[in-house]
């Protein structure tokens, strides 16, 4: 059954519905503004966000003067690692260059074995395994 096989009553009305009047301004309850009086709360609230702001100036100060006390005593560090690490390299350096001379004397003087024995630690000659 489909909708154009039903017949249509002409008894019904159509209603529109019509718009309410609007209200003249005098009628209209307007309710009055507030007061803004302070409980306790809002004052509590308000005296500790103070507290807190003036706290975390306070720590950021204080990190900031232990950020800058800590970057001089890293450079300090870094400036005397690095003075021990030339002052060891030129140690090494001279020790090298004594050695070198060393054995290049030893070799133009043809002390073979004295080499050796220098290089033969005198503490293993005392073994009772040896053959």
């Amino acid at each position: 059954m489909e909708f154009e096989d039903i017949p249509a009553s002409e008894e019904e009305e159509v209603v529109v519905a019509e718009p309410e009047p609007e209200p003249e301004p005098e009628s209209v309850n307007i309710l009055p503004e507030p007061e803004l009086t302070e409980d306790a709360l809002t004052k509590f609230n308000r005296e500790w966000n103070a507290k807190l702001d003036k706290k975390r100036e306070t720590e950021f100060e204080n990190e900031k003067s232990v950020r800058a006390a800590a970057e001089e005593d890293k450079a300090k560090w870094t400036q005397q690692r690095e003075m021990k690490l030339k002052a060891k390299k030129d140690s090494n350096r001279s020790e090298e260059q004594v050695t070198q001379e060393q054995l290049v004397s030893e070799s133009e003087n043809l002390k073979t074995w004295e080499r050796v024995s220098k290089l033969i630690d005198a503490g293993e000659g005392d073994s009772k395994g040896s053959d």
